[in-house]
């Protein structure tokens, strides 16, 4: 997925899913104006093909097709292949109370037939929010780690040479504190306001970290 912020700038990869060929076109061309790239598959083959050897962020499928329970294998086929891709579920009035069973199965909604095209692309729009956050979170998770790392690996140096005798002075005492302000620093600045849930951890751990080394 391209790496913006800003919902009306996403460029989610879309797999979609449906055995009414018209039907499935309309759902791509309404995806493909906001920029979304969209691949269409009309089975449970091909969509287990695309899933096996594809990359996406959000899977639509209509939830009866082949069978009453077609959508359902592409759900399952989605969670375990496509890890962090989220799937919608497209069905008809009749289905819902599948369409809700699927829910508690991993899917991300559902939206009824017919479609109002705009509120479809706004429910997609939103599963491709929830993954690009969800990959900015393991990439700032993946930052916190490398700085607290660093810090604490100086940290441990510097007790070493206190333990040799060496280091005792202002100096190097001087010298971990500012390793550790600065790894402080520097996991705050990487915070942003939605990065809510993960900045709560971040603070944290550098804030014991910053008080540890003064």
């Amino acid at each position: 997925m391209a790496d913006q912020s800003n919902q009306h700038n996403l460029h989610a990869q879309i797999l979609i899913v449906d055995d009414e060929v018209e039907h499935a076109n309309v759902m791509a061309d309404a995806l493909r104006k906001p920029g979304h790239v969209c691949t269409i598959v009309y089975d449970l083959a091909g969509a287990k093909e695309e899933l096996l050897h594809g990359t996406f962020d959000v899977i639509v499928t209509d939830l009866v097709m082949e069978d009453q329970t077609t959508g359902l294998k592409v759900l399952a086929l989605a969670k375990e292949h496509q890890t962090e891709a989220e799937t919608i579920m497209v069905t008809a009035h009749g289905d819902v109370p599948t369409a809700k069973a699927a829910l508690k199965g991993g899917a991300y909604d559902f939206i009824e037939k017919p479609l109002d095209l705009e509120v479809f692309r706004n429910l997609v729009n939103r599963a491709a929010q929830t993954v690009l956050l969800r990959h900015q979170n393991v990439r700032l998770q993946g930052q916190v780690d490398a700085a607290y790392g660093r810090a604490e690996r100086s940290g441990d140096s510097y007790q070493r040479r206190v333990g040799d005798g060496q280091g005792v002075g202002r100096g190097g005492a001087s010298q971990t504190f500012q390793t550790g302000r600065q790894a402080f620093c520097t996991v705050q600045r990487s915070v942003t306001e939605r990065d809510v849930a993960g900045g709560r951890v971040v603070r944290a751990r550098a804030r014991g970290l910053h008080r540890g080394r003064s």
